[in-house]
């Protein structure tokens, strides 16, 4: 039996299946560098751009499993970005969007509802409220969905019979 870090023997997907990538959007090369490896923790694979006009013109290109968006970027905002999104083909209308963001939760959420975005993350990010946002709107990112790839593996200690 062929196991790969993306599929075991208890899984119900096909072997050596990838889920889709996901595409991190952020206009600050380290917050880039920081959703990438938050996300390589998770054991998900994924892709960068740089503003929200470059992530319309890599949308297209192939199938995303999410959107990682930051909400404030220089060219293009990520909520003018996700509505572009939404209305480019049916497979990225509902494609998931995560605002990555650091205004104000309150002013955030505003922004968010209204440009169709489904979840939110604030700065700094934490590796569980990513993984949450994650699973809640993109689970099938995920090869075992109930537990955390970055959690230690669960370990059986064997009983010893007094002798």
């Amino acid at each position: 039996m062929v196991v790969d870090r993306f599929s075991d023997a208890n899984s119900n997907r096909p072997i050596g299946f990838r889920p889709s990538p996901v595409l991190v959007v952020d206009d600050h090369p380290a917050n880039r560098w920081v959703l990438g490896k938050l996300l390589e923790r998770l054991g998900i694979d994924c892709r960068f751009a740089s503003d929200g006009t470059e992530a319309i013109a890599v949308a297209g290109m192939r199938r995303w499993g999410a959107f990682l968006m930051d909400i404030e970027m220089r060219r293009l905002d990520g909520d003018q970005a996700a509505r572009q999104l939404r209305k480019l083909s049916p497979s990225l209308a509902c494609a998931p969007i995560i605002a990555v963001t650091s205004l104000p939760v309150p002013e955030a959420i505003k922004r968010c509802r209204r440009a169709g975005i489904d979840g939110l993350v604030s700065k700094p990010v934490a590796i569980k409220a990513l993984e949450s946002q994650l699973r809640t709107h993109a689970g099938h990112l995920f090869v075992d969905p109930y537990r955390s790839p970055h959690q230690r593996p669960r370990t059986r200690r064997k009983r010893t019979m007094p002798a």
